[in-house]
């Protein structure tokens, strides 16, 4: 992961909001007393979350890059005490009466949803030595007023605070970060945000230290997508949000989804869609050589296990959001390659417009590229060990120099 500090709101605010059409940001505010704002770059696929966003912290988001965790906790002071209108959202949060080196993003938008879904990863080097004291560091995201960031706890129905005192922190594999909150051992929390479509809304995410100004707290933050049934959805194939979708029924003689194109396709444009359900796929590509292979991110779908590819005589194992290069590892020509290992208890469904993408970028690429799709599918019920079937029908993709692959699940 790659993180750049920045102080210019404006260019947090379009980050956080690059996967939201339609949304018009009117104004954005960043306060912060250091490089304690950034945006970040995800191709190593750190924590299972998207490919960028934005990172806010109470000490210095240049020290939270790649890891993993090599050293004691990282503490910067910047003696900075809280606005008293910065403690009124911060103390329901945190339960603490001080507050220290606050970083908080104030984004004024106007929506064209109604619905808007937001994904973070939340850390503190506080944890576990100061779980349960009174350095509650937290973390709030308040949309016209009311704090949507909360996390059921595992085996609970109910959302707690964002906080250290949260009973799913725990050690995990990613950052500098001493301790991430995992429920059900997922680091990637979601949060679907109601607004108000076509009117100015007010969003501010805030985060601080509690209690005093030492050990750091922070929070990385996806793009704000549009929610399923929120409206506003086009499905262009712009992103692992917008898939394309089949525009008839498959075949009834031969099964086959027939998926349309945008017209022309662009070099190096990923395009996005949506396969029929499967639990692995043998690709193929005709006129072209596969070069990188990109698994979903755990924003799309918390698919914990991760994935394995097979080619030329190896196998990988591909964690969620991270990136093969075959190139890099001595691969080259690659026509052909396996992924397995999808979990069968999601139960993929096409017609889902929750996105599982998996992204392809190619080489020697020719006049006339065709990706074809393979499906490994399986009779699966819950609680009942899954059967293999023959593989089904191809999914035949013409003219795409650049391709991701979207999996849905379904959610009845």
């Amino acid at each position: 992961m790659t993180v750049t500090s920045t102080w210019d709101a404006m260019d947090l605010a379009n980050t956080l909001f690059l996967n939201s059409p339609g949304t018009l940001i009117q104004d954005a505010e960043i306060w912060q007393s250091g490089p304690q704002a950034g945006v970040f770059g995800n191709g190593s696929g750190t924590y299972g979350l998207p490919q960028s966003g934005i990172v806010l912290s109470s000490g210095s988001v240049d020290a939270y890059g790649d890891g993993p965790n090599s050293g004691p906790s990282m503490s910067y002071s910047f003696e900075t005490p809280a606005t008293d209108e910065q403690h009124e959202l911060l103390a329901p949060i945190t339960g603490q009466d001080s507050h220290f080196d606050v970083v908080q993003l104030t984004i004024d938008f106007i929506p064209s949803v109604s619905s808007m879904t937001f994904f973070s990863t939340f850390g503190s080097e506080e944890w576990p030595e100061y779980a349960g004291s009174s350095f509650t560091d937290g973390f709030g995201l308040y949309v016209n007023g009311v704090n949507v960031a909360g996390a059921v706890p595992t085996g609970g129905d109910t959302p707690l605070a964002i906080n250290i005192n949260h009973p799913d922190m725990t050690a995990f594999t990613g950052t500098e970060l001493d301790g991430v909150l995992a429920p059900e051992g997922n680091p990637v929390l979601q949060f679907d945000v109601p607004v108000v479509a076509g009117q100015l809304n007010t969003f501010d995410i805030i985060l601080a230290d509690a209690g005093d100004d030492g050990y750091d707290t922070t929070a990385y933050i996806s793009s704000f997508v549009p929610s399923p049934g929120g409206g506003g959805t086009v499905n262009d194939g712009s992103s692992e949000f917008a898939a394309l979708l089949p525009d008839n029924p498959p075949d009834p003689e031969t099964g086959a989804f027939v998926i349309t194109l945008p017209e022309p396709p662009v070099e190096d444009v990923v395009v996005w869609i949506d396969p029929p359900v499967a639990v692995g796929y043998t690709y193929s590509v005709t006129d072209a050589y596969f070069d990188t292979i990109t698994a979903p991110s755990l924003a799309a779908v918390p698919d914990l296990d991760g994935y394995m590819i097979s080619v030329g005589g190896f196998d990988f194992a591909l964690a969620a959001a991270q990136t093969l290069d075959l190139s890099a590892l001595g691969l080259s020509n690659v026509s052909e390659f396996v992924l397995s290992g999808i979990d069968p208890s999601l139960m993929l469904d096409p017609g889902d417009t929750l996105a599982f993408p998996l992204g392809a970028s190619f080489t020697g690429i020719g006049d006339n590229v065709a990706v074809t799709m393979m499906p490994t599918v399986i009779d699966y019920e819950p609680d009942i060990s899954p059967v293999p079937l023959p593989g089904g029908t191809p999914l035949l993709l013409t003219g795409m120099f650049g391709l991701g692959l979207l999996r849905r699940r379904n959610r009845g």
